[in-house]
């Protein structure tokens, strides 16, 4: 008895998914340049804080980074003033890393660089770009 209950259940199971209607086709997410590079900055920056950690060499300025002014938002309207001073400003910090005498402390600032601008566009992100302080 309990093999035809659990057949029938079974069959009226094959009649629901039958009945429902037809799935809206996937949407392929493409990131913007811009989506992909503050990527790239992402991890290049989480390299340097490990390698400033553990004292390790930062070898040369990575001017790849540069491309943050030149690169397409998802909407272009975000390209703005306000984002290409802040654009400027995380740059200067970024470069100072590779100039100071206290790596982590020019680290950090740039990092409260990124903080700043993120408060006001695109907030997201802003957990995890605190992760990549380095504790003092």
């Amino acid at each position: 008895m309990a093999g035809i209950l659990v057949f029938a259940s079974c069959e009226q199971k094959k009649e629901e998914n039958q009945n429902t209607s037809p799935k809206e086709p996937l949407q392929v997410y493409t990131p913007s340049e811009m989506a992909l590079l503050m990527e790239q900055m992402y991890t290049h920056n989480l390299q340097q804080k490990h390698k400033i950690e553990n004292g390790e060499d930062l070898g040369e300025y990575p001017k790849n980074i540069d491309k943050i002014f030149e690169a397409k938002f998802t909407d272009p309207a975000d390209n703005d003033d306000f984002f290409q001073d802040h654009a400027k400003i995380y740059i200067e910090y970024q470069k100072e890393i590779y100039d100071s005498e206290q790596p982590a402390k020019a680290h950090n600032a740039m990092i409260d660089a990124c903080i700043q601008c993120h408060e006001v566009r695109c907030g997201g992100p802003i957990t995890r770009i605190k992760k990549l302080y380095i504790a003092q």
